[in-house]
């Protein structure tokens, strides 16, 4: 299926990309108007989508055109794992935050919380922690927990760049509003201008109702992060 999306700028230079409603990109970025992109739907269960036309240019402006698609594939997709954060990608904004996201962290340190929409690993949007100086804690971005279900395996990526090195966590509710944590791994100091990305698998444990997962930064230094993804090998796009 060919998405097409028609533009123009004033100031002459301009993206534009394709979306779904809940965040999660379709396309790269283009620069060309028109932006023609080949959708290849057969990875998704038939029905109807909401697909956004996401344009913005260097100063700042950005316009989101909506259009609904209806997909009716004759032939049975394979089977995709479906990506269970709420808009995994950032760029659906709730003002200073992502819609979806909160900000944490503990300790004695200076850190510091960017919503950027310039430098974005992907798209518009990334979301950025700082911390300037540290004597313990940590600082971290996280998405809203999920429902999970005891036992099961639940796969986490995102793509990151980072002057120092971080750590990955996951974050369990249990019965009582009581919390379990578990660490993930070591997430590599990546300072580049091109994002990595970083995998992970964790399993619910028993009693477990709900599940966030974070990258804390513990030291001086800086992670960008984007394009999240958490799923399991039993949930299929519908």
């Amino acid at each position: 299926m060919d998405l097409i999306a028609n533009t123009s700028d004033d100031r002459g230079a301009f993206s534009v990309h394709f979306m779904l409603a809940n965040g999660t990109h379709i396309s790269p970025d283009g620069t060309t108007s028109p932006f023609i992109y080949n959708w290849d739907t057969r990875t998704l269960a038939n029905g109807s989508y909401i697909v956004y036309a996401h344009a913005f240019d260097t100063a700042g402006n950005q316009k989101m055109t909506p259009i609904t698609v209806i997909i009716n594939n004759t032939t049975t997709p394979p089977v995709t794992p479906t990506n269970l954060i709420t808009n995994s990608g950032v760029e659906l904004s709730a003002g200073t935050t992502p819609t979806g996201w909160n900000t944490g962290g503990y300790g004695t340190n200076n850190r510091t919380f960017t919503y950027l929409s310039t430098g974005a690993l992907a798209g518009q949007r990334s979301v950025k922690v700082d911390i300037t100086s540290y004597t313990d804690g940590d600082g971290k971005w996280f998405f809203n927990d999920i429902p999970v279900s005891s036992g099961t395996t639940y796969n986490y990526s995102q793509q990151y760049i980072s002057t120092a090195p971080s750590y990955l966590y996951a974050r369990f509710l249990l019965p009582g509003n009581t919390y379990q944590y578990q660490f993930l791994k070591t997430v590599p100091t990546n300072n580049s201008v091109t994002p990595l990305t970083l995998t992970a698998s964790v399993i619910a444990p028993a009693n477990a109702t709900s599940l966030t997962i974070w990258n804390a930064l513990s030291s001086i230094g800086s992670v960008t992060l984007d394009t999240f993804s958490l799923s399991t090998p039993n949930t299929t796009n519908t």
